[in-house]
C-alpha cells in the first residue's frame, strides 16, 4: 500500500512539476504559489475535519511543525526557481538526488539501518548527479544550484516528516504547511502580481 501510494504521489507530482514550468514563464513565483495553495489549503481543512476539527491542530511538537513548516516553504521555492531557470528534464534529474540525501540522513537523525546495496544505489546516483551538473558548467549555475539545494531542503522535510508521523495526525501535518506557504505568498506576491488569464488560473489550481 505504501508504495502504491508513493508511486502515484509521484505520478502526480510530475504533472505538478510540468505545469509549474510552464507557468513560471509568465509569472512570479509566490503568485503561483498563492493560488495553488488556496486549493492545498483547502485540502487540508478538509482532511483535517475528517479527522476531528480544530481539535486535530494541538499538537505537543509546535517546534517540529515550525522547522517542517520552514522546510517546506524554502523547498517549494527553491524548486519553482530551479523550473524557472532549467530545462524541465534537468531540474527533475538533479532533483532526483533528494532520495540520496534521505538515504544518508535516515541513518544519521533516525537511526534507519541503511544496507550495503543501497549505499551502492546511493554512489551510483550521486556520480549520475554530478554528472548532470557537469561542474565545468551547464546546469552547475543559479537553476542548477537551486535544485540541488531544493533536494537537500526537501530530504529534511521527508526525515521531519517520518518523525512527526509518529504522533501526529495527517491533517494536522497537511495544516501547518499549507498555511504557512498561503500567508508567505499572500503576502509577497501582491508585490509581483499579474492579472492571470482564465486558462493560467486553472492550470494554478489544478
Amino acid at each position: 500500500k505504501g508504495i502504491a501510494f508513493v508511486t502515484g504521489a509521484i505520478a502526480l507530482a510530475a504533472g505538478q512539476d510540468a505545469i509549474l514550468k510552464w507557468l513560471t514563464g509568465d509569472y512570479a513565483i509566490m503568485q503561483i504559489l498563492l493560488i495553488r495553495g488556496v486549493v492545498v489549503a483547502g485540502v487540508a481543512v478538509a482532511v483535517l475535519s475528517m479527522e476531528g476539527g480544530i481539535a486535530g491542530l494541538r499538537t505537543a511538537r509546535p517546534l517540529d511543525h515550525a522547522a517542517r513548516c520552514v522546510l517546506n516553504i524554502v523547498t517549494v521555492t527553491l524548486f519553482v526557481t530551479g523550473l524557472s531557470i532549467l530545462p524541465l528534464a534537468d531540474m527533475m534529474a538533479i532533483v532526483m538526488a533528494s532520495p540520496l540525501f534521505t538515504l544518508a540522513l535516515s541513518v544519521v537523525l533516525l537511526r534507519e539501518r541503511v544496507r550495503w546495496r543501497q549505499w551502492a544505489a546511493c554512489a551510483a546516483g550521486l556520480v549520475g548527479v554530478i554528472v548532470i551538473l557537469r561542474p565545468s558548467g551547464g546546469a552547475f549555475n543559479l537553476g542548477g544550484l537551486a535544485a540541488l539545494s531544493a533536494s537537500a531542503c526537501y530530504s529534511l522535510f521527508v526525515i521531519q516528516t517520518r518523525r512527526l508521523t509518529r504522533t501526529e495526525k495527517t491533517g494536522t501535518m497537511m495544516f501547518y504547511p499549507s498555511m504557512t506557504v498561503l500567508v508567505v505568498a499572500g503576502i509577497l506576491a501582491p508585490t509581483e502580481w499579474v492579472p492571470p488569464q482564465a486558462l493560467d488560473v486553472g492550470l494554478m489550481l489544478g
